[in-house]
Parts: structure tokens; C-alpha cells; sequence
């Protein structure tokens, strides 16, 4: 019997379907290994004998590193297309990650997280371009909900896992963390095996401008020019030191205000991440509404706020609630500010890597700085949890630069804004 002959409308459609999982794979993957050294703080910080700052360093340089690389990822969009730019990005990630298994000093850890940074860098803007090159503009909304809701859940799940793996591996931090790099090499392996660049199949008029856009080595240069560029750096580097100074910091401050163990620290930092797959979800879906777009990202920052004076200031069952408040509103503005930049005017796959690479140079360079600024200021008399609360108002900024966004003026397939 003969194999059935695939229409190009089905390889097309199954094309797509390879596209969105290995990218909901790499995100999950990139969460476990961003996040994992601060599921087992203390562990790393008692072996190689640490501060607080130093610790911080660990969790910071990746982000430096993402910040700088990105830049990389854009040109790779522009220049060799996105099934190299992925597979370098997933691959170097990998490499990173398993060098883990094998330090011993602060010095190799930074290098393995440097590592894991270039590669993080070079995959986020292909992820971004993937995403607008492969699905419409009503589909744009419902992938980043996804891509969100997959974010959150690698964080929380990570916070889990490498405690698990941790005791598995008979207390060695080194295993929990390293061992996910050899399941990231393998989602590389098969990008290079399945990935395709761009679907074939769209109208003539985008295929010619999509083409044109990813000839053209000025996507950088052209979103410079904008206005909304200012005002969405600015609000995210606002919401970024929180995001990154919470999930860096709250399972070790957890532990030491509580007093409890390791895996309940873990297990109760958890809730922050699993609540934030709810805030996704809902913000990701009233973010079908093109004109609650800019309001949906001030109001995420705001219910951080509301979340984080619980968090610290309070006890018991209020620092539950804290936690479960402060995740929802963390994770709200992702899908909402990823769908927003999609839905501006004249967005192509090239133009949505650049924009993805300035938003994220904010973004790294608060992930960069705060896990640093924490760890200094913890070490004195103020304490970590002063230190946190305090930083926790920078989100007033975010609020007040996401209220100065224009706003989208038509729903689901957008050509202007107001």
C-alpha cells in the first residue's frame, strides 16, 4: 500500500504544529535553567562559600549576557534565517547548562551562566520572529498566552524538579542543575532534524514583504525611530527588576523569615509561578481586546504591588495570599506586551526581532542589576526583607509608563493605533 501524499495545506498546518512545540519546549527549558540555582540558594551559597552578592552575581550575569546576545539574534533573524538562529541559540543553551555538572568554583558557574545567557539571548528574538512569521494576527494573541502560561509553568515546575532532582541525586547541586542541559542538546537535535524557516503558504503580498523585511539588515535601526520603543523600555525595566528580584530571592527569604526547610521553601515559592499561569491565562485572554491592551499591563503591575505588601509585611496565611497575588500580577503583562508590539502597525518577522531585542535589553539589564542591588543591601542591617519590599515599588514606574502607551484602536488584526 502506497504512503498518502500529503497536501501542501496539511504539511503546511503539521510544519506549524512543529514550529509551536519545539518553541514551548525551549521556553520551558530556558525557565528550568534560568531559574534553577535559586531552588537550591543555599546549597550553592554554603558549598562554594558565598555572599549574599555573590549568589546574586550568579543569578545576574545570565542577564547581561542575554541583554548583550540579543543583538545576535536579531542579525541571525536578518542574516541566516530562523531555523539557524534557533538551533544556535537552543544548542549553546545546552552546552551552558551541562557545564554545570562539573564546576567548583564561582568563576566556572559564572562562565556556564554567561554561556547559557548568549544562547537565551539569540533564541528570544527568533522565538518572537518565529511566532509572527508562521501565525496571523488572530492567532498572535492565543500563541503568546501559550508562550506565557509556559514561562511561569517552567518556573514553578523548575522550583520543584531541581529540588527533587537535588535529593535524587543524593544532595548534589551540581546533578539538579546540570542534568538539564543534555534534555536542552536534545530539543536541538531535533530543530535541526524538523525546523523550517518560514511557512510557504500565505497570501503573495505578505510573503513579499516578509521577505523584503528579513533582506533588510536595518530592523534595529527602523524601530529606534519609534516612539512607543521609549515608553516600552521603560516600563519594562520597572517590571523587570521586581519579576527577576522576586524569583531570584523569595525562596531564600522564605527560608530564612520561616524557618523552615529547603523543599518547603521551594514548595511555597512555587505558589508564586503557579499563580502566575492564571494571571497568563486571564490577562492573555482579555488581551484579545485590542484596546485594553496598554490598561491589561498597567494593571498587572499594580496587583504586584497589592501582592508584595502582603508578602513581606505579613504572616501566616497572609504571606500565602501575598505570594498567590504577587504571581498573578508578575505574569499578567507578559502575554499582553508580547501581543501588543505584535499588533502595531506594519509589524513583520524582522521588525518584531528588533523590537523584541531593545524591550529585552531593558529587561536583562534590571534581571542584570536588581538580583545585585538584593544582595548587597540584604547583607546589612536592612535586611532582605526591607530589601525587597523597598525595591518592589519600582513597579509605580512601570504603571505610570504603560499608561503612556498609545493605545491599539482596532481589534485583532490592527493597523492603527490612537
Amino acid at each position: 500500500m502506497e504512503a498518502p501524499i500529503l497536501t501542501t495545506t496539511e504539511k503546511l498546518s503539521a510544519s506549524r504544529w512543529i514550529v509551536l512545540a519545539v518553541i514551548v519546549l525551549a521556553q520551558f527549558q530556558i525557565m528550568l535553567v534560568v531559574f534553577a540555582p535559586a531552588a537550591v540558594a543555599s546549597p550553592i551559597i554554603s558549598d562554594l562559600r558565598l555572599t549574599r552578592t555573590e549568589f546574586g552575581l550568579i543569578m545576574s550575569v545570565l542577564n547581561i549576557a542575554i541583554m548583550i546576545c540579543q543583538v545576535l539574534g536579531s542579525v541571525l533573524v536578518d542574516r541566516a534565517g530562523l531555523k539557524l538562529g534557533l538551533l544556535s541559540g537552543v544548542a549553546l543553551l545546552g552546552m551552558g547548562a551541562a557545564i554545570m555538572l562539573v564546576v567548583h568554583s564561582l568563576a566556572l558557574v559564572l562562565f556556564s551562566r554567561v554561556l547559557q545567557g548568549i544562547g537565551v539571548g539569540i533564541c528570544y528574538p527568533v522565538m518572537g520572529a518565529l511566532i509572527v512569521a508562521w501565525f496571523s494576527k488572530r492567532e498572535q494573541p492565543y500563541i503568546n498566552t501559550i508562550f506565557a502560561a509556559v514561562t511561569f509553568l517552567g518556573i514553578g515546575s523548575g522550583m520543584l524538579i531541581t529540588v527533587g532532582l537535588f535529593r535524587w541525586f543524593n544532595r548534589s547541586w551540581r546533578l539538579a542543575v546540570g542534568t538539564y542541559g543534555i534534555s536542552i542538546l536534545a530539543t536541538a537535535l531535533i530543530w535541526l532534524i524538523l525546523g523550517r524557516n518560514r511557512q510557504e503558504a500565505v497570501s503573495a503580498g505578505d510573503t513579499l514583504a516578509t521577505g523584503a523585511t528579513a533582506r533588510t539588515p536595518s530592523s534595529l535601526r527602523t524601530a529606534l525611530t519609534m516612539p512607543v520603543v521609549r515608553t516600552l523600555v521603560l516600563g519594562a525595566l520597572a517590571i523587570s527588576w521586581v519579576y527577576n528580584m522576586d524569583f531570584s530571592f523569595i525562596p531564600l527569604f522564605l527560608e530564612a523569615r520561616r524557618g523552615i526547610s529547603l523543599s518547603e521553601a521551594s514548595r511555597l515559592a512555587s505558589l508564586v509561578p503557579f499563580s502566575g499561569v492564571a494571571g497568563v491565562i486571564v490577562f492573555g485572554l482579555l488581551a484579545n481586546r485590542a484596546t485594553w491592551r496598554k490598561h491589561l499591563l498597567w494593571a498587572s503591575c499594580a496587583i504586584v504591588l497589592l501582592g508584595s505588601i502582603s508578602l513581606f509585611f505579613g504572616e501566616g496565611a497572609a504571606t500565602k495570599v501575598g505570594l498567590l497575588i504577587a504571581g498573578f500580577g508578575l505574569s499578567g503583562w507578559l502575554p499582553v506586551l508580547n501581543t501588543y508590539i505584535m499588533s502595531l502597525p506594519s509589524m513583520t518577522p524582522s521588525l518584531m526581532a528588533a523590537f523584541v531585542v531593545l524591550v529585552n535589553m531593558a529587561i536583562y539589564t534590571a534581571g542584570f542589576i536588581s538580583p545585585l542591588a538584593v544582595g548587597w543591601l540584604s547583607q546589612g542591617a536592612f535586611g532582605l526583607r526591607n530589601s525587597l519590599a523597598l525595591f518592589s515599588w519600582f513597579e509605580l514606574v512601570a504603571i505610570l509608563a504603560f499608561m503612556q502607551l498609545p493605545t491599539i484602536s482596532r481589534n485583532l488584526g490592527e493597523t492603527n493605533v490612537q
